[in-house]
């Protein structure tokens, strides 16, 4: 009898990169998941095993541990760049557990066969241990469907500000365009370029610090001389109004008591951009309200007598008045108000509403009033750039209400209730694939000499589809209402959310740099450590480092725990109901994910954002009972604050893995015939192996062998 059972090493915990994680010690936090760190091992082994397993990795030329050798940190930055290779600092020297010490590991026979090897002197380690972990696994960073000369994952080891050798900003540019030409998403036609182009202006404007840099812009290498500007929270306008009175006087023409007003409101919810920068109002030169506040700009004409009689046809604006003598500031004559802003060389429009925007013909009114007011959020919690406009007529009869205008007067009166998510600014570089959720798709372009805010634009367009029913979001997600892209069938890539590919494109954990392949377009590419979430068992999948502190104003926060965030991974996956915890996943389809592949496992790392988005949105529907997910999802930090668990582990997760240990029984019941001295019954071989496919790039090539050994 020949018995072959295969284990996946990717899918169990390093102990060569893994670290001591924050539960057992308050004092400590884990380090940036930049660095070649899998897991938290402090808490699942506990003090003195973690301890004496560390130590063994770290030693000194006489064998002692030199203070603070025992922080992973020292590991981390130290053995960077030679991962499981051993690295000499002075007298601190990287010890890695070998490739014999997996014989302690893989096999958990009490007879004392497998006892021996550092591994076991820093233990002994109890089987439950030693089944979930490995010294040797790897998977490689390749984009998926390989053609030839095709570049391997783009590789922000060293990424500053997206300046660096390793990534540029027509690397971003290739490899967004690359993923969505690849999905496919949006049509050939200049849309996936213009995306591409947008993308990485508002990645740079993300990471920029300030107004350093402003306005972030990057030309498209595709399309002629288009050109997108990165946005940051900036000044918008939040209202505008404009109302024209007709003569009624007939003679002498033309009537000279027609009168006009028009009214601006700009809001500046942060001061991130401001410093260094022009601002302009119907092209004149403005004084910004301070951050967090509003002022409204105005001017009228005609036959109003005095200001203050102008005053009493606005609206009873909360905020600080400012009256402008500049003609432009009016909507009189089909005329569009922006809001722009200058460092002396660039000026871009950041905002504008114009009369169509309004509904307003000044130059031909039908009554003797004429009144039109357009509204956007003005939520200073929320208020961030112009994407909806909600257009507010105090006669419903003239349906200018509507969602194909944009925010309802519902959204505006309920503090909870708008489609929005903060645009954030982090003023340093990404360092976590998640990350890459929080930039937008829009902005602000400049294509050709036409200046123009390309959100209004993408809203319209079949750009559109990009974003399904988060088109005001305006970016990606791990977890759209519906799926509009791919084309699995036909063998490409699958149908999972566009948020999910980005894990199949970029790489943030440096590669080993001593193993060379055999190819230049594919050297360092083995990345040791990372969890395979399509084996790893709940005992590894719960000490992934899940940043578990959500808070969110206004709602209560739920308790959350890496055991239940593992348990709906799990479910995910295998596609099995968690009673407890009200998930029931078969179909996938209580995610809310619509035309999401139906295979087994994880199609992409990425797609386990979905169970975690899952698991956060039913803790918070526990804990606010009276909500919905609609409601929460219109809540401005929600989102953020949804996506806080897969940011954390995004680095950290592959669903490819090149490393297996091998174990082969071989029995033979009888040789030789019966009775004579050759005959034995019963006899039985044990084999353990360990493989490595990483060096294969074509079908006939043979994986290596690393290791071999017979236990009896």
């Amino acid at each position: 009898y020949v018995g072959v059972r295969v284990i996946d090493l990717g899918g169990l915990i390093n102990v060569n990169t893994a670290g001591r994680d924050a539960y057992g010690d308050a004092s400590y936090t884990m380090p940036a998941a930049i660095k070649p760190v899998s897991v938290g091992l402090y808490d699942f082994l506990g003090s003195t095993l973690f301890g004496n397993i560390n130590t063994s990795r770290w030693t000194t030329v006489d064998g002692g541990v030199t203070n603070g050798r025992n922080n992973f940190d020292v590991l981390a930055t130290e053995a960077a760049e030679h991962l499981l290779t051993p690295v000499p600092t002075g007298s601190n020297v990287f010890n890695p557990f070998a490739i014999g010490d997996e014989m302690y590991l893989r096999y958990l026979g009490t007879d004392g066969l497998t006892d021996t090897g550092r591994l076991f002197e820093a233990g002994p380690l109890a089987p439950n241990f030693r089944r979930y972990l490995t010294t040797f696994n790897c998977s490689r960073i390749r984009v998926r469907h390989p053609e030839a000369n095709s570049d391997p994952l783009l590789d922000f080891r060293i990424q500053t500000e997206l300046k660096s050798a390793s990534s540029t900003d027509a690397e971003v540019y290739a490899s967004i365009l690359r993923m969505l030409t690849k999905l496919p998403v949006g049509k050939n036609d200049g849309a996936r370029q213009r995306m591409a182009t947008h993308y990485v202006a508002n990645l740079k404007a993300y990471e920029a610090n300030g107004s350093t840099g402003w306005p972030w812009s990057f030309t498209c290498p595709d399309i002629g001389t288009y050109t997108a500007y990165g946005v940051v929270p900036q000044p918008v306008i939040t209202e505008a109004f404009a109302k024209f009175t007709k003569s009624t006087v007939t003679e002498p023409p033309p009537p000279h008591d027609d009168k006009w007003v028009a009214a601006v409101e700009v809001f500046v919810p942060t001061n991130a951009v401001t410093t260094g920068l022009t601002f302009k109002l119907a092209g004149q030169t403005i004084s910004l309200p301070t951050a967090g506040n509003r002022k409204v700009y105005w001017n009228y004409g005609g036959a109003y007598a005095t200001p203050a009689e102008a005053q009493v046809d606005l609206p009873d604006y909360d905020a600080s008045w400012v009256l402008i003598s500049d003609p432009n500031l009016s909507f009189y004559g089909g005329k569009t108000v922006k809001l722009e802003a200058t460092n002396g060389t660039t000026t871009i429009t950041i905002d504008q509403v114009s009369s169509a925007d309004l509904k307003h013909d000044a130059t031909n009114p039908t009554d003797a009033t004429e009144i039109d007011d357009i509204r956007r959020d003005s939520n200073p919690a929320r208020a961030r750039y112009n994407l909806a406009a909600y257009l507010h007529d105090t006669n419903p009869s003239n349906a200018k209400l509507g969602s194909e205008n944009g925010l309802v007067e519902t959204d505006v009166l309920d503090p909870l209730a708008t489609y929005s998510v903060p645009l954030e600014q982090k003023a340093s570089s990404v360092v976590n694939l998640g990350e890459y959720l929080e930039v937008y798709f829009a902005g602000h372009s400049k294509d050709g000499a036409v200046l123009k805010p390309f959100t209004k634009n993408i809203l319209s367009t079949t750009d559109s589809n990009l974003f399904d029913d988060v088109l005001v979001r305006g970016r990606l997600d791990v977890h759209p209402k519906d799926i509009s892209h791919g084309d699995y069938v036909a063998g490409d890539y699958p149908d999972v959310p566009a948020g999910a590919m980005l894990s199949e494109f970029f790489c943030f954990i440096p590669p080993d740099n001593t193993r060379i392949d055999e190819a230049p377009p594919l050297k360092y590419s083995r990345i040791y450590g990372r969890i395979n979430i399509n084996t790893a068992p709940k005992a590894v999948l719960a000490r992934l480092p899940f940043d578990l502190t959500v808070t969110i104003p206004g709602l209560t926060d739920p308790t959350l725990t890496a055991s239940d965030a593992a348990d709906y991974i799990i479910a995910y996956r295998d596609k099995n109901d968690i009673g407890s915890m009200l998930y029931k996943t078969t179909g996938r389809n209580v995610s809310g994910v619509t035309n999401l592949s139906n295979a087994h496992g994880f199609m992409a790392a990425g797609e386990v954002g979905v169970p975690l988005v899952d698991y956060v949105n039913q803790a918070y529907l526990v804990a606010n009972p009276t909500k919905t997910i609609d409601n929460l999802e219109r809540i401005g930090e929600y989102i953020n604050a949804r996506n806080k668990l897969y940011r954390s582990i995004s680095n950290l997760i592959t669903v490819n893995s090149d490393v297996y240990a091998v174990y082969i029984y071989v029995k033979a019941n009888e040789e030789g015939a019966a009775g004579t001295a050759d005959a034995k019954s019963g006899c039985e071989w044990r084999y353990i192996a360990v493989i490595d496919r990483s060096n294969c790039r074509a079908v006939d090539d043979t994986p290596a062998v690393l290791l071999f050994s017979e236990l009896k």
